[in-house]
């Protein structure tokens, strides 16, 4: 079945069998791994078959977070508008 991770988590581990899957975008698993994810993890929804088949939809432009990271790589979480940063790397007050 096909999900989306809405959180930006970009990899997770299978709590049954510890292989990683890649979140960053719609990916493809069986209904176990799925809603075992969907147990761990918040933010999993399943894709319908109708929203990847309809080929009349227009496409989004996609925006990154893009903060450097500790290990010095851009963070790829989803973010609404070009210069915005995600939830975890907003500006200190």
């Amino acid at each position: 079945m096909k999900g989306k991770c809405t959180r930006g988590f970009g990899k997770v581990e299978d709590p049954q069998t510890g292989e990683t899957i890649n979140v960053e975008s719609e990916f493809e698993v069986s209904k176990a791994v799925f809603d075992r994810l969907q147990d761990a993890y918040p933010g999993f929804e399943a894709v319908s078959s109708d929203e990847t088949s309809d080929t009349n939809q227009t496409e989004t432009e996609t925006f990154r977070c893009g903060v450097e990271k500790s290990d010095g790589t851009p963070c790829s979480r989803e973010v609404e508008e070009p210069e915005e940063r995600c939830w975890q790397h907003q500006p200190k007050d």
